[in-house]
């Protein structure tokens, strides 16, 4: 009888300890409109691992395989550091990469760390340009007109 009421007060600890995934996101002041640079501002990636895992890497490979993608997208991240609502808002070619994809490839991090100057925690909202071709993944800078920076990126090709 001991042993079975020891085992059962070990299954409530583990149920209780078990992190509850956020229902809804929690936003401490303002959302602020961001670029991909300006993000870093408020927050940092949270990584568990350096190197991407098997599954993200098939994924990068099916994307370039498609000859240079360009995807257009923006999400939000609560006052936890936690990813909300991300939305694909273009792709070109039309329909060569999902918000799926993106998350999946992860060329979006679903969980950041509050930068050192964040301390009022601000949330954002961050609209992010990505171009994904067989050399990688290039970013324009966040006041730059992604078709200049195609001409840019295609003329360095060519040399």
């Amino acid at each position: 009888m001991r042993k079975f009421a020891f085992l059962l007060g070990l299954v409530l600890v583990g149920c209780q300890s078990t992190p509850q995934a956020p229902s809804a996101p929690s936003y401490q002041g303002e959302l602020i409109d961001v670029g991909y640079f300006d993000k870093y501002g408020y927050w940092q990636p949270q990584r568990t691992q350096s190197r991407l895992d098997i599954g993200a890497e098939k994924v990068r490979k099916q994307l370039a395989a498609k000859g240079v993608v360009v995807a257009i997208y923006e999400y939000k991240i609560d006052s936890t550091g936690q990813l909300w609502e991300l939305n694909l808002i273009q792709s070109v070619p039309e329909g060569a990469v999902t918000a799926e994809d993106l998350i999946k490839a992860k060329l979006v991090d679903a969980h950041w760390n509050v930068a050192i100057n964040n301390k009022e925690l601000t949330p954002v909202k961050v609209t992010e340009r990505m171009v994904i071709m067989q050399s990688g993944v290039a970013i324009p800078p966040d006041d730059m007109n992604i078709n200049d920076f195609l001409k840019q990126l295609n003329s360095k090709d060519q040399r």
